[in-house]
């Protein structure tokens, strides 16, 4: 009976403590499945945020399989400041001398401590992108979501000058192989996100006839809080082609902003000995020969022995470098010595150059405007209509800046015709830098305020 009544006891002792330990056991369960459950829910939100990111991404693409390029990927990443981001756009980073200064006199006008400025370089890797600092650089966009991660990271884009309003090539796309197409693209997505546009001093071609890039120009000037040419040909280009100008405006050529304020060209002597005789041509593989008889017509025109200096513009793949350097190898003038000088990066190389010249010969536009502005004995060789740009930029020197300007046609110069006299340049009837300049910064500052912060960067 007693053992009966032990057994009792501890089989009782023991089911309780089974029973408590299942009652453990359930209750971590629950913790347990309570804890997989919050994972789970973690896990669901995760991805409805990756999904809705990659919709982000991927929306309005004509590919949905495209990936971002590694450049635009970080844009998420970028730290948010109270700063409105902007993106400067043009052709930078292709060693191009005239995009280099309109670029160096936008950055010395833009209020760089109330913006986030980013600079848009060309697909030019052999730079050293560290040249553009304190700024950050972003490459030309290779994908329609690069377009958009621009779109949806930026408050304005701004059009930094230049060539821009070309529509040759628009069309084939292949993927964003032209420029013009490029910075159509990154302004219509940045408006159509809300965001802003200023386009300071572009020029067109002579003739626009692509009716896409026509109605995508429109979109850009009608939407844009400023925008200006630089000339009033390409202005009258726009209105033949159909465009409505009424918000167009005319700034002066932003380089000219960089100038230095001050700033007086040398006086010199046509006594010297040996004259200096800069010249900066437009040089290509074919036309080697061309201007092989262009150095011999300029060296024919003096009587006094010359030294030829010729002036690099336009460095991407050593372009100008390379010809130059075969020019100088294959052209033997009797008493000529012919050398070339580093290619200018800023103004200020650019100025020092011109006052150590006697006379200067120019073909590229940058190169003529900012000698015909600042040097007495400029001589402007007229590309003419070999290429699209040069009729409405380099026809507006003349009349618009400097008066006297001489004015030679290139053909003439691949010719056997006379050269004619080379006078100097009457200073009075030269235009007014400092007003240009306190002009263009004016425009800028004013129109720089309106941008605002719209988007909150991811």
């Amino acid at each position: 009976m007693v053992k009966k009544e032990i057994s009792h006891l501890l089989g009782r002792d023991i089911a309780y403590q089974t029973l408590s330990k299942a009652s453990e056991v359930s209750d971590k369960t629950e913790d347990v499945s309570r804890s997989v459950k919050a994972l789970e829910d973690a896990l669901l939100v995760a991805k409805h945020q990756m999904q809705d990111r990659m919709h982000i991404i991927q929306k309005n693409t004509e590919m949905s399989q495209e990936f971002l390029s590694n450049e635009y990927a970080a844009l998420y990443n970028w730290k948010s400041t109270s700063r409105p981001r902007v993106l400067i756009c043009g052709f930078y980073g292709a060693k191009n001398v005239g995009d280099e200064l309109m670029l160096e006199a936008l950055l010395g006008l833009l209020p760089e401590n109330k913006l986030d400025i980013t600079i848009l370089l060309s697909n030019n890797y052999d730079i050293d992108a560290a040249e553009y600092a304190p700024f950050r650089v972003l490459h030309y966009p290779k994908y329609s979501s690069d377009v958009l991660a621009i779109a949806h990271n930026f408050d304005a884009v701004i059009w930094g000058g230049g060539a821009m309003l070309d529509d040759v090539d628009y069309e084939y796309r292949g993927q964003y192989s032209t420029m013009a197409y490029i910075l159509m693209s990154i302004t219509k997505a940045v408006l159509k996100c809300g965001g802003q546009a200023f386009v300071y001093g572009v020029s067109s071609n002579k003739k626009l006839m692509n009716n896409k890039f026509l109605q995508d120009l429109q979109y850009v000037v009608d939407n844009s809080d400023y925008f200006a040419l630089r000339d009033s040909n390409s202005l009258e280009s726009l209105k033949k082609a159909g465009i409505n100008t009424k918000k167009i405006a005319i700034i002066d050529d932003l380089s000219i902003a960089g100038i230095p304020s001050g700033y007086v060209s040398k006086k010199r002597s046509n006594d010297n000995n040996v004259l200096n005789v800069g010249i900066n041509l437009i040089v290509s593989d074919n036309g080697i020969n061309e201007a092989t008889r262009v150095l011999k017509k300029i060296a024919d025109v003096f009587e006094k022995p010359i030294n030829i200096i010729m002036i690099p513009f336009y460095n991407y793949k050593d372009h100008d470098q390379k010809l130059i350097n075969d020019l100088i190898r294959d052209v033997k003038i009797k008493g000529v010595k012919i050398t070339m000088v580093n290619q200018p990066n800023t103004m200020r190389e650019l100025l020092d150059i011109y006052d150590k010249l006697d006379y200067i010969f120019t073909m590229r536009y940058h190169a003529s405007l900012i000698a015909a502005l600042t040097h007495n004995n400029v001589i402007m060789i007229d590309y003419e209509d070999r290429h699209s740009h040069y009729h409405n930029k380099n026809d507006y020197i003349k009349p618009k800046y400097c008066k006297e300007l001489k004015v030679i046609k290139y053909d003439d110069l691949c010719k056997d015709g006379e050269f004619g006299e080379l006078g100097a340049l009457n200073e009075s009837e030269r235009v007014n830098l400092e007003d240009i300049r306190k002009e263009i910064a004016t425009i800028v500052n004013n129109t720089v305020k309106k941008i605002r912060k719209v988007k909150n960067a991811n």
